[in-house]
Order: C-alpha cells, then structure tokens, then sequence
C-alpha cells in the first residue's frame, strides 16, 4: 500500500496548501507602514509563508507592526521568523512592534527569554469590540483589527 506525501517534498516548487486556520494580510497604512495581521495557528506548517510575509513587509515600510491578537497557537519555528525579521529591522534601521497576543500565546515569548528582546505594544480593548486606546508611551495610536483601524506613530526612538 503506497501513501501519498503529507506535503510535497523539498526543493520541488509545488505549492503547498497551508492549514485553513492560518491567515496572514498585509495592509499599507501609510508609505513608512505597513501592518501583519495573522489569525490562526504559527507553526512548523505556516512559518515559512509567515516569514516571508515578515520578509516583504520589512522590504516595504520603515515601521512594521505585526498583530497577534487573533492568533490561538505559536511554535518555536514562528518565534524563530519574528526574531529573524525584528534583527533584520534593527539593522535596517527599522522597527518592528508587536501587538500582544493572547496569554496563552504570549507566554511562549516569555519562556524562551524572547519578550525582552522584542518591542511589544500593550493592547487595551474596549469590552465588546475591536476598538483600542491609544498606547502613548510607544507612539501608537491604533483601532479596529490592524488592517482595518488607523494606524499613527511618532518619531519617538526605539528606545523609550
């Protein structure tokens, strides 16, 4: 009896489907933003199409602010490609902030030391809907999912 492959193997160029929970949209906010909103499971599966996605955003805007609000499972190989992409804002010269996931997500961050390194965005909700207060302290105004809200930063450093 013959199998046929999970996925098509290495190197072919075949597409491969990803899981249907997966969804990652970019969305231009501005000429220096562009906003990553993934909804969904990051894993082993969708890493790649994650960072590539990381990848063109970081080709495109001087500020790239990816939402993980919606997304409901992350592995190592999706940290991996957020830390990939924030070194590569950094020597770019550009940002990379992160809207905080769910706990049960943003606890992954945490264990492997990486919620340190990283510029996450404190996200207030309004009960009830997808409207966000203002995160002063880093320069952000957002509201609505990130693809569909409005998006403004100042020219605060990094660093503060």
């Amino acid at each position: 009896m013959t199998h046929a492959p999970v996925a098509p193997a290495p190197n072919t160029g075949a597409p491969r489907a990803l899981p249907a929970t997966f969804q990652c949209s970019l969305v231009d906010r501005d000429p220096d933003t562009v906003c990553v909103h993934v909804t969904g499971e990051l894993d082993i599966a969708t890493a790649p199409a994650f960072g590539r996605a990381l990848k063109h955003a970081l080709l495109t805007a001087r500020l790239v602010v990816l939402d993980l609000r919606d997304v409901a499972f992350i592995d190592s190989a999706s940290v991996h490609a957020i830390l990939n992409a924030d070194a590569r804002a950094r020597t770019l010269g550009q940002r990379l902030m992160i809207l905080r996931a769910p706990a049960t997500v943003d606890r992954l961050f945490g264990l492997i030391g990486a919620a340190d390194q990283l510029e996450f965005v404190p996200v207030s909700m309004t009960p009830g809907s997808r409207t966000m207060r203002a995160c002063p302290q880093r320069g952000v105004v957002l509201g609505g999912p990130c693809g569909l809200g409005i998006l403004t930063r100042s020219s605060r450093d990094r660093s503060q």
